[in-house]
């Protein structure tokens, strides 16, 4: 929310900061064990802006390490599925 890292990112078009945004509130999400919505919002901020793709593995092996911790293997589908209907 720094006023002038938005200026610079919004003078030069780039609009890192809505996907960096998105990106946040997504992890947000996820630490609130709201799986779906989180992984909606990662795609969004994808499909905004495709330097989100950096953080693509921490995401993905988020998901499958707490599937296995928990054994609920069904939460790979619920993530997966909320990734291919976004």
């Amino acid at each position: 929310m720094n006023p002038v890292l938005v200026m610079i990112d919004h003078g030069h078009f780039q609009y890192n900061t809505v996907a960096l945004g998105l990106t946040i509130f997504a992890v947000i999400l996820y630490k609130k064990e709201k799986y779906f919505l989180g992984s909606v919002l990662y795609v969004l901020a994808i499909n905004f802006k495709q330097i989100s793709l950096y953080y693509s593995l921490i995401f993905f092996a988020f998901i499958i390490g707490k599937s296995l911790q928990t054994r609920k293997l069904d939460l790979i589908l619920y993530c997966g599925s909320a990734v291919v209907l976004t």
